[in-house]
């Protein structure tokens, strides 16, 4: 049986918001967050984390990769609990994250990009090439940056997250500006990846550019997650068919009230 290689139980997060007054000026309120996520990343799965934005996709990749710290919970590394008021040295090694819209560009290559990431942490740089032809780069290794495509851009960017071969890799958005054979260029990669017992966390907006790759799915609403399970199921327990379309109740009102103000009808 495949091992969670790390879990979050009960987890809570909120971004603190400068709020200054007359005898507390570094006085700072509760915004907007996560709430109560508990999850489990497992070895070898693809997990599908799907919501609109403000969902909290990007808050919660950022506290597994260990850039946030939870205001309380449990995080669970390899069956050991962690602590949670500093940033854990875990993270460095056993996660590789890959942020949303990174943008490449220059005279330098895909080679000297890697080739610089391994001398800042001190690791041998004798298999760049090797390393770049895994993510399908190996043919643009030494081509400049500008002369590279979108779909370039995300593979070099994935290249980097695998820096240090981690266990756990987290990808925000990475089909954004990717055409139909670039996604499923990518998507092989990603399912090689999980073959080699990774554990993979992608968010995404739409469900239809991950389904075909992952395992399960997470669906994610106002900072807590409302839905997670496989596809079949989720489908099944909403009589859905082809197609999965999220509607929220608050988006649903706005445009209700929208629609009505504007004398319309909501055909929805």
């Amino acid at each position: 049986m495949a091992k969670a290689l790390l879990e979050l139980k009960g987890v809570n997060f909120h971004h603190k918001i400068p709020s200054p007054r007359l005898l507390n000026p570094l006085n700072k309120i509760k915004g907007l967050g996560i709430d109560n996520i508990s999850l489990n990343l497992i070895s070898g799965n693809i997990i599908g984390l799907v919501g609109p934005n403000g969902a909290g996709k990007t808050t919660l990749m950022k506290l597994l990769a260990g850039l946030l710290i939870p205001d309380n919970g449990e995080i669970i590394c390899n069956e050991k609990k962690l602590e949670n008021r500093y940033r854990p040295n875990w993270s460095k090694k056993m996660v590789g994250m890959m942020p949303e819209n990174i943008h490449w560009y220059g005279s330098s290559t895909p080679f000297k990009v890697i080739e610089r990431l391994l001398t800042i942490r001190n690791m041998k740089n004798d298999n760049i090439e090797k390393f770049l032809d895994f993510v399908g780069l190996g043919i643009k290794a030494h081509d400049s940056l500008d002369s590279l495509s979108q779909g370039m851009h995300q593979r070099l960017s994935l290249a980097c997250a695998l820096i240090g071969s981690p266990d756990i890799l987290l990808l925000d958005e990475p089909m954004n500006g990717l055409d139909p054979v670039a996604r499923e260029a990518f998507a092989g990669v990603l399912k090689n990846l999980a073959k080699q017992g990774k554990a993979i966390l992608i968010s995404s907006h739409q469900l239809a550019e991950l389904e075909r790759m992952v395992d399960s799915v997470i669906l994610m609403h106002n900072g807590e997650i409302i839905e997670e399970g496989d596809l079949e199921s989720i489908r099944e327990k909403y009589g859905m068919h082809s197609d999965l379309i999220l509607k929220f109740p608050t988006e649903i009102k706005k445009l209700d009230e929208m629609f009505s103000k504007n004398g319309l009808k909501n055909l929805n």
